[in-house]
């Protein structure tokens, strides 16, 4: 908001780019969209990976998209916190699998 680009700008902007991998289409971020993103985990799979993606894979994508798009900067994950996450999703779907 003050025109400075920081470490948790750039978790936001990891956060827009999750939005379309685990949502399966383009999102502008408004109030909206945020509350797509609180409706159920079934409900906003994309149909490509539907029943591909381990259901606990797919919770820790919506909670790890969800904090990089926090409005508060600190409140907000590390990039460290999300690359931590992302990796215990795969181990979570390599084991599934």
């Amino acid at each position: 908001m003050d025109g400075f680009v920081t470490d948790k700008w750039d978790v936001f902007s990891f956060g827009l780019v999750l939005l379309p991998v685990v949502c399966g289409m383009d999102y502008l971020i408004m109030p909206t969209n945020m509350e797509q993103m609180e409706k159920p985990v079934e409900e906003n799979i994309d149909l490509n990976i539907k029943g591909k993606i381990a259901p606990e894979c797919w919770q820790v994508f919506i909670d790890i998209t969800h904090r990089c798009l926090k409005y508060e900067p600190d409140k907000r994950p590390t990039m460290g916190e999300v690359e931590v996450e992302l990796e215990h999703a795969l181990w979570l779907q390599e084991q599934a699998d």
